[in-house]
């Protein structure tokens, strides 16, 4: 992963480092790294599942909701990946994560 941070400092790079570093033991770093993520966010458009996912790997479900929820708002094509990342299996116990996946056009059931 820090390979690819060195090469690539793309929101998805960024956002899959953090989810990694909060995977390892590293809220802190992690939680940097999406806040450099809500940052770039205001200057220039990136899907918000990104930051959404990272939040989810942390435990923060509200917070995770919140940019699912302005993905699915914005009819963002990225947000397909609700239905498959396995990283977000915590989340989908959140009775949010059923009306996510329909509003995208996913089977709820199909998992």
């Amino acid at each position: 992963m820090r390979k690819a941070a060195a090469l690539d400092s793309s929101p998805t790079i960024v956002g899959l480092q953090a989810h990694v570093l909060a995977l390892a033991g590293q809220p802190e770093t992690a939680l940097r790294l999406i806040r450099r993520l809500e940052e770039s966010a205001r200057q220039r458009y990136f899907c918000p599942y990104e930051i959404g996912a990272a939040y989810a790997t942390l435990g923060d479900r509200d917070t995770a909701y919140t940019w699912f929820r302005k993905g699915v708002d914005g009819r963002a094509d990225c947000m397909a990946w609700l239905g498959v990342e396995p990283w977000l299996q915590s989340f989908r116990s959140d009775p949010r994560y059923a009306t996510l996946i329909k509003e995208v056009g996913l089977d709820p059931s199909a998992r």
